[in-house]
């Protein structure tokens, strides 16, 4: 696996060049339709998948990528953009979060 200073130096562009590929294997489950709605959010949320791949455990990777996915799902019901995001709406998930029983700990992870 790789730590951020090995992934900033390896210049990566594509899934194909990751050394496990483990995580991406994890994003194949997003609708092409929820995918249409907040493109650029997505594709964020992908490239930044792929970058933190082997800095963190698998498990905290998948944990910030259903936040994420959490915060796009809100955005949509909401019909508000996700990127870039009004203070509003991150002080409205940051309610529905609370609402929804999370953890002070669950929160902050979210909003990383």
């Amino acid at each position: 696996m790789l730590n951020n200073q090995d992934f900033a130096q390896s210049n990566l562009k594509s899934p194909e060049q990751l050394v496990s590929g483990q995580v991406l294997a994890f994003m194949g489950n997003v609708s092409a339709t929820n995918r249409d709605r907040h493109p650029q959010a997505r594709k964020l949320l992908q490239e930044t998948v792929q970058k933190i791949e082997g800095a963190y455990a698998y498990s905290t990777i998948r944990a910030y990528k259903a936040d994420f996915g959490k915060f796009i799902e809100f955005c949509e019901k909401h019909k508000k953009g996700a990127l870039p995001a009004l203070p509003s709406s991150i002080a409205n998930f940051i309610i529905e979060l609370s609402n929804d029983k999370r953890s002070s700990a669950g929160i902050r992870r979210a909003l990383c």
